[in-house]
């Protein structure tokens, strides 16, 4: 099972992932003989409160995506309409074996995301990964 494993921070389990157009969009893209945004380096953390992985408004309009629908969700603050957008996600390693790379997901956005964080990698993600933390070497381990 490939694993990647990363020091913990004073902010909890964060990440550096990249996030594009969802593979079938680039192939449209690519036949149409149009440009490809790059993908887009964005702080993340993951957070096993968070149902469906959320991403920052700022962070998807680089990608000049559009959003698939509109979801109803409950936040601390209260019950909100936020828009769903489908994305690719990847977390970035060395070894290209050991990197995680969803091509087509589905996350949500936030209009105030956590101070220094673009993305809430949620139970949507960890559901299919086995989240390893030792609290004591101060890092944790993802296997998926």
């Amino acid at each position: 099972m490939p694993h990647l494993t990363f020091k913990t921070s004073s902010d909890g389990l964060a990440v550096r992932v990249l996030i594009g157009l969802r593979h079938t969009r680039i192939q449209q893209l690519r036949r149409a003989g149009m440009p490809i945004p790059a993908p887009k380096e964005l702080r993340a953390i993951f957070d096993t409160g968070t149902d469906v992985t959320a991403v920052s408004e700022s962070s998807l309009s680089h990608l000049g995506m559009q959003p698939v629908g509109t979801e109803l969700v409950t936040t601390p603050g209260g019950v909100a309409i936020v828009s769903r957008y489908r994305i690719s996600l990847s977390l970035p390693s060395e070894d290209r074996s050991a990197q995680l790379s969803l091509p087509e997901m589905d996350v949500l956005t936030m209009a105030h995301p956590p101070i220094g964080f673009d993305m809430l990698i949620g139970m949507d993600v960890l559901a299919d990964c086995l989240l390893l933390v030792d609290g004591k070497a101060r890092r944790f381990t993802l296997a998926f």
